[in-house]
């Protein structure tokens, strides 16, 4: 007898959780745990389940009847009124921000609910992505969300005529575009707005009905910093981690996350505006004006033309020092002080249209090392003077090439001489390399800001991985999307062209180098093993940027 009174409930509450939106895909195992950690209780009308300030401990499943929910505004004292039918969760907010609740919830009618205590709504959502991230999207559309203090938003207007507005906040000095849609939701969001009331706003202006773009615009401005809304606390997130982890594991999903580190990864390095402004300022502002732009265009000139003239030679003589000793210490100290000289480029001419550099530092992408500057405080200036900050690197580049060439060219000593050349065809050849906008180098953030979209990378890959199949079944879809389906194949096809050269022709220049202090046998297998690493990274790098691209936003629906 006891065992029937103790399966009938757990019958009821395994029904009513097949029944209910969020519980039926759980797998029949969880559901029947879920269902044994719920207890059914009886509770009358005009009961307070909860206030607006109390500390969260439990949440409830409505069963039956209907409950209040009072929502007080703190700048308007006004008191807003919903109901909530059977099937609801509430007070699930609470518990997983670890913050009082929000609301003040009360029977309407006499109700049954399923009390369902904190420990146990973690393990059911460590077990369960989709259930987690459907409380998390629930929790969002009950949210008002509220623009960070002290942004500051300046608008812009492309060569198309088209408007956008940047965003940037001083507090931790990043950068947001907006474009017209997502303008009008953030002037939305003054906390007294939700999901549900921004739809309605945009659907009465742009005669558009879309929630799904509205939540993608807020969720990349909370991410971004420029947003307050409830937020999972974090080590709520760090329990659910830890139980996930030891329920599945995906060798590629490991993969494709931690790969991508090793092709693309940095060390920040913050506060260096103040230290560039003082040599700014100090002397490095002669350099930008006309007649010191004069005299180094002239050295550029006489350096390009001086290699030239000799490069016969100076290829000759590259072949016979790569054999010393010295050659490659020499190769790896110059070409690291050419990459910081080059990134003070960027980083000097952003100081010269009156601009912040606030963090720069040392990293490595994709095929060696790499110094690095922010530069994104030129979001704020005119189209062409962020090309030029984009050109100013290679332009520092052209410059050092020159001087190097004519030192080169006029250097007594056979062997220093040779080295120089070395040196500058290095040089002449990072500059065609940093041009080529096909990866993230220069070359591509002046092609993003001249057709005016930064994020022309992501927005390509996101359509190839999205798009593109359907879009090439039915070639009238491919109309407005010609740049990315470029952008992408030949994105695609640089890589592999480069992987080829890689092993053609780097893996020969590096076996020959290590011979010098290897035998033949350990320097040819440290070069397959080291060769063979950094294929495997590029395949598996651009195969994950590739799968891991976000499904791009439609535009809404028309009316």
């Amino acid at each position: 007898m006891r065992n029937l009174d103790t399966v009938a409930p757990c019958k009821l509450v395994f029904s009513f959780l097949l029944k209910t939106s969020l519980f039926k895909h759980l797998d029949t195992g969880d559901l029947q745990w879920l269902a044994s950690r719920l207890k059914l209780i009886s509770v009358p009308a005009d009961t307070m389940l909860f206030m607006q300030g109390e500390v969260g401990e439990v949440c409830y499943l409505l069963y039956s009847g209907k409950l209040k929910v009072l929502t007080l505004d703190s700048s308007t004292l006004e008191q807003r009124q919903t109901t909530l039918e059977p099937n609801a969760l509430v007070g699930e907010v609470a518990l997983l921000t670890q913050a009082s609740h929000e609301m003040t919830v009360q029977t309407l009618e006499p109700c049954q609910l399923f009390r369902l205590y904190y420990a146990d709504l973690l393990k059911i959502l460590a077990v369960d992505n989709k259930l987690f991230l459907q409380i998390v999207e629930m929790m969002h559309f009950r949210d008002r969300p509220r623009q960070r203090e002290g942004i500051i938003a300046h608008h812009r207007t492309t060569t198309t005529g088209k408007t956008f507005t940047v965003l940037k906040n001083p507090q931790c000095n990043s950068y947001f575009r907006l474009s017209p849609e997502g303008w009008l939701v953030w002037q939305h969001l003054d906390g007294q707005h939700n999901l549900q009331d921004l739809t309605i706003t945009y659907l009465s202006v742009l005669k558009s009905f879309a929630p799904q773009k509205i939540a993608k615009i807020v969720d990349c401005l909370a991410i971004s910093g420029f947003v307050e809304r409830q937020e999972v606390h974090s080590e709520i997130l760090k329990t659910l981690f830890r139980l996930q982890r030891k329920s599945q594991f995906s060798w590629w999903q490991y993969l494709s996350k931690k790969v991508p580190k090793l092709a693309e990864s940095y060390i920040y390095l913050h506060q260096l505006d103040s230290l560039l402004t003082y040599f700014y300022r100090k002397g490095v502002r002669y350099l930008y004006t006309w007649y010191s732009q004069i005299i180094l265009a002239a050295i550029v000139i006489a350096g390009l033309l001086s290699f030239i003239i000799n490069s016969t030679d100076a290829v000759a003589n590259v072949l016979v020092v790569q054999k010393t000793a010295i050659f490659l210490p020499f190769i790896i100290i110059s070409s690291q002080i050419a990459t910081l000289l080059h990134e003070l480029g960027h980083a000097f001419t952003t100081k010269a249209f009156g601009r912040d550099v606030h963090r720069g530092g040392v990293g490595w992408y994709w095929f060696g090392p790499v110094f690095f500057v922010d530069t994104s405080d030129m979001w704020l200036a005119e189209r062409w003077q962020q090309i030029a900050v984009s050109l100013a690197g290679p332009y520092t580049d052209l410059i050092v090439a020159g001087i190097v060439a004519l030192t080169a060219w006029f250097m007594p000593s056979h062997l220093m001489s040779a080295m120089l050349w070395s040196f500058a065809l290095l040089l002449y050849m990072k500059v065609v390399f940093n041009l080529n906008p096909l990866l993230k180098y220069d070359g591509y953030y002046v092609l993003a800001d001249y057709i005016e979209r930064p994020n022309l990378r992501e927005e390509a890959l996101s359509w190839m991985r999205w798009q593109a199949i359907d879009a090439l079944k039915q070639p009238n879809q491919v109309k407005g999307h010609k740049v990315d389906l470029l952008y992408g194949c030949l994105s695609m096809l640089y890589v592999s062209w480069m992987v080829i050269l890689l092993l053609i022709f780097r893996r020969e220049f590096l076996r020959s180098l290590l011979s010098q202090y290897l035998s033949d046998d350990i320097a040819s297998i440290i070069t397959w093993v080291f060769f063979t690493v950094v294929v495997l990274i590029v395949i598996i790098s651009t195969i994950a940027q590739i799968y891991n691209a976000p499904r791009p936003l439609t535009a809404g629906k028309r009316i």
